[in-house]
C-alpha cells in the first residue's frame, strides 16, 4: 500500500519520490483544467498475506482467535490443502480429472483422508459438564421454558474447539426449571446438532463436487497443481508472524480468513 505502480505510468521515474510528483502533477491537471476531483482507494481488504503489516498486525484479519467459530473450517482448508498437493504429487490416484469418475475417485479420497481422520463432527457435540456447572454457578432467576432460546445461545459455540459446544450459565438458568430440565433440553440438543452436522457434511460434498466438476471437466484446468491450479481454492492463510507480532501475541502463526481482512462487519453475519 506504500507503494506507487510504475506499470501504471508510460515513462515511470525511478524513484518512488519522483512518482510520486507525477501523480500530483496529474491530480492538479484533472482539477484546474477539467474541473475533476480525484480520490484514492486503500483497498486493505484486498492486500496480499505477505503484506509487512498484515504479519504484524494480523488482528486486522478474521482469524481464529478474535473469530474462533472459524477453527473448524480452517482446519477443514487446511487439510483440503494437503490432499491438493498428495494428487500433485501422483498419490492417490493422481491428479488428472478428466472424467466423472474421476471427480469421484477424488471424492472418495477426501471423504477418507481428510473429512475421516478429521472428526469434523466433534466441533458439533455439546460440552455437557460446562453447561451443568455454568447452571449450577448462575443466580439468574427461571423466567420461562425456551428451548429455541437455548439453541440460539448455543451456536456461536459450534466450530470453535472439539466437543466445546455450550449453553452460557445465565442463559440455561433463566429458561430451565431445574438440572433435569437442563439435560433433558440438551440431549434434544444434541440430537439436532448431530443432524445439522451430516447436512453441513452433504453441504461440503455436495460444494466440492460442484466446484472440481466445473474447474476439472468444464473449465478443463489440467491436472492439479500449485496455486490458482491447486483443486479448491483456498480460503485461510496461515501466516508468519514478525518477531515483535510474536513477542506480543505470544505464538509463531496465525490463521487468517482471505475474506474482508480489515472490515468491522461482524464475522459471525459476514463469514
Amino acid at each position: 500500500q506504500n507503494q506507487i505502480d510504475p506499470t501504471l505510468m508510460e515513462a515511470p521515474a525511478a524513484t518512488f519520490e519522483e512518482r510520486l510528483t507525477a501523480v500530483k502533477k496529474s491530480v492538479d491537471t484533472l482539477e484546474k483544467e477539467h474541473g475533476m476531483l480525484s480520490a484514492m482507494d486503500i483497498v486493505l481488504n484486498h492486500t496480499a498475506g505477505t503484506a509487512p503489516w498484515l504479519l504484524e498486525h494480523p488482528e486486522c484479519a478474521y482469524n481464529i482467535t478474535n473469530s474462533p467459530h472459524l477453527t473448524a473450517a480452517a482446519e477443514l482448508d487446511e487439510k483440503l490443502q494437503w490432499f491438493s498437493r498428495e494428487l500433485r504429487d501422483g498419490r492417490h490416484g493422481g491428479g488428472h480429472i478428466n472424467n466423472h469418475g474421476d471427480v469421484d475417485r477424488v471424492l472418495d479420497g477426501i471423504r477418507h483422508n481428510v473429512l475421516g481422520p478429521l472428526s469434523l463432527h466433534e466441533y458439533f457435540e455439546i460440552d455437557l459438564q460446562a453447561c451443568v456447572s455454568g447452571f449450577s454457578r448462575s443466580s439468574v432467576r427461571f423466567e420461562r421454558e425456551d428451548f429455541g432460546a437455548l439453541k440460539d445461545s448455543a451456536l456461536p459455540s459450534i466450530g470453535v474447539k472439539r466437543r466445546g459446544v455450550v449453553v452460557p450459565g445465565d442463559v440455561a438458568r433463566r429458561f430451565c426449571r431445574d438440572e433435569g430440565h437442563l439435560r433433558g433440553c440438551l440431549g434434544r440438543l444434541q440430537d439436532e446438532l448431530r443432524g445439522e452436522w451430516h447436512s453441513t457434511e452433504g453441504d461440503i460434498f455436495g460444494s466440492l463436487r460442484g466446484g472440481i466438476t466445473y474447474d476439472r471437466l468444464e473449465c478443463r484446468k489440467g491436472p492439479v497443481g500449485d496455486g490458482d491450479n491447486a483443486l479448491t481454492p483456498s480460503y485461510f492463510r496461515r501466516l508468519k508472524l514478525t518477531d515483535a507480532a510474536k513477542q506480543r501475541l505470544g505464538k509463531d502463526t496465525e490463521v487468517v480468513a482471505h475474506n474482508g481482512w480489515v472490515m468491522g462487519w461482524p464475522a459471525t453475519e459476514d463469514f
